[in-house]
């Protein structure tokens, strides 16, 4: 599986420096730099400080959008100090770390992007939004943010640790196409069985994370897929559409 690191508008050449050596040291394919926000003098500074790795921020790929960036990407994973495991919030249901060792254990094709947000302020909730997991690194509840070169060196050790375990039953990730046209009939299902569209969202985005929390390969999407679109023109036969209700 090839694995890039994607920095949303970084801008202290410390942790570029740092981070750079991190890719280097855990041969993850592609940097990443969303919007950077350095100086030409601090990009200086900051291949001092990656020294051997310089070259990684030479090479870096700079785009201007969190869009653009994961364009090529077949799962992406956003991060951040904050995140629930249950609660309403469907945005941010997150995993931990060893739960996305778990979902990647086998995978030996794809592509992986995992997304870092500011050095100060994270990630946006519609960068979130962009991303099909969300991983929050536990930490002490009373100080959970961490440098973002050190949660960067610790998401590293677990992916590259997790792809390189041996599994004679390596699964094959399903590409970014197949996936979205799975959520796309669950969402002509879902649209026209509840009236009301904000609980039509929710209800896809909550399918859209089970389908990739639960690991499904391929295969597995492809079938239920066949499933879906029969049931979508199953129903368009059998009801007209109705109007739904946008109120909350």
């Amino acid at each position: 599986m090839k694995a890039s690191v994607v920095l949303v508008e970084p801008e202290k050449a410390v942790n570029l420096g740092l981070i750079a050596r991190l890719v280097d040291n855990f041969e993850i394919e592609r940097l990443i730099l969303v919007n950077p926000q350095f100086t030409t003098s601090q990009l200086e500074v900051a291949k001092i400080l990656a020294s051997h790795s310089a070259r990684r921020i030479d090479s870096a790929i700079q785009v201007d959008s969190l869009e653009e960036a994961l364009s090529e990407a077949d799962l992406t994973v956003a991060t951040s100090a904050r995140g629930n495991q249950q609660g309403r919030n469907i945005l941010r249901r997150s995993i931990n770390l060893r739960e996305l060792q778990d979902r990647l254990a086998g995978l030996l094709s794809g592509s992986l992007s995992l997304v870092f947000g500011r050095d100060g302020t994270g990630l946006k909730r519609k960068e979130i939004e962009l991303c099909d997991l969300l991983v929050n690194i536990e930490s002490n509840p009373s100080n959970p943010v961490l440098n973002l070169a050190c949660a960067v060196s610790i998401v590293l050790h677990d992916v590259q640790t997790s792809l390189r375990q041996a599994d004679t039953q390596s699964r094959a990730l399903p590409s970014r196409d197949l996936r979205e046209r799975v959520v796309r009939e669950f969402q002509r299902l879902a649209t026209r069985m509840i009236r009301q569209r904000f609980r039509a969202r929710k209800a896809v985005r909550a399918f859209s994370n089970a389908m990739v929390r639960s690991g499904v390969d391929e295969r597995e999407a492809t079938l239920i897929l066949g499933v879906l679109r029969k049931a979508a023109q199953r129903l368009s036969l059998l009801a007209p559409d109705e109007p739904q209700e946008d109120g909350r």
